[in-house]
């Protein structure tokens, strides 16, 4: 059937259907016409009084849709029109109880990672990450992205956090901007901060070209992990830059204007 059909599509991009109209041929009574459409359209408003639902939908007057209609000749549905166009971001949500149950021992500190886009259908993965009582990951919940915007990320979190009552006291990212944006739109209470790992792991690639990297890949390190006040931290990188002739290296430049979002002495005894 053609709903089957779209049904799995849907799936694979994140949204849901709901066949809008369907016209039945007046002899036999077999449906021959159909239109599938975004079960975020928009159209017509719910019989059920918005206090009795359980599981209300937004409306996003959303367009995408397909229109079929059933070939006699062929014996098989037709398409006939077809619109992908969707008026909002299209995400997969996914968190069982086993997750909002860890959240609510382990979700003082979320970690998100947004590394992934290795799946079957090629869309970016998200995950939400806690630290258990024995140092261990646990799972919080995660997410299949329409695409990498900030619209798409923006309705992730704010469904995720649905899912799991209360927002994060903390959370931390990798350094991508639309995540950024998304959560000071969505999370602006939250403690936002960077996954040092991630930024370490590109000194390699963004320094290994010194002939001195051995050197410098040490010493900033111990400027980072070993600054004891902000005053301290400052001063050793403006010593660390002079020392090595590193002022026209734009990467060094610009992680440390945003030097608090990383740099663990500006959020000592928050994480």
């Amino acid at each position: 059937m053609a709903n089957d059909f779209y049904v799995t599509y849907a799936k694979k991009v994140g949204f849901a259907t709901k066949i809008r109209t369907t016209t039945y041929d007046k002899i036999t009574k077999i449906p021959v016409n159909q239109a599938i459409h975004c079960n975020r359209d928009g159209i017509r408003g719910s019989r059920v009084k918005a206090p009795i639902r359980k599981n209300t939908i937004s409306a996003a007057r959303c367009k995408a849709r397909i229109y079929v209609t059933f070939d006699k000749d062929m014996q098989d549905w037709v398409l006939f029109k077809v619109d992908l166009r969707h008026s909002h971001p299209c995400s997969a949500i996914w968190v069982d109880a086993r997750c909002r149950a860890s959240y609510e021992y382990y979700g003082d500190v979320v970690s998100v990672d947004s590394t992934y886009s290795t799946n079957r259908h090629g869309l970016p993965f998200v995950s939400f990450v806690g630290v258990n009582h024995h140092g261990r990951s646990t799972l919080l919940g995660c997410a299949l992205l329409g695409n990498e915007e900030i619209a798409s990320y923006e309705c992730v979190f704010s469904q995720w956090v649905k899912c799991v009552d209360t927002a994060p006291q903390r959370i931390i990212t990798d350094q991508c901007k639309f995540i950024y944006r998304a959560i000071k739109n969505i999370l602006p209470d939250t403690r936002h901060r960077w996954c040092i790992c991630h930024i370490t792991k590109k000194l390699p690639f963004k320094l290994g070209g010194y002939h001195w990297y051995r050197s410098l890949y040490d010493d900033l390190n111990d400027i980072v992990w070993n600054s004891l006040t902000e005053e301290s931290f400052e001063d050793n990188w403006t010593d660390f830059i002079d020392e090595y002739n590193l002022h026209n290296n734009t990467w060094l430049s610009d992680l440390y204007d945003d030097r608090r979002m990383w740099v663990p002495i500006y959020f000592n005894g928050e994480f």
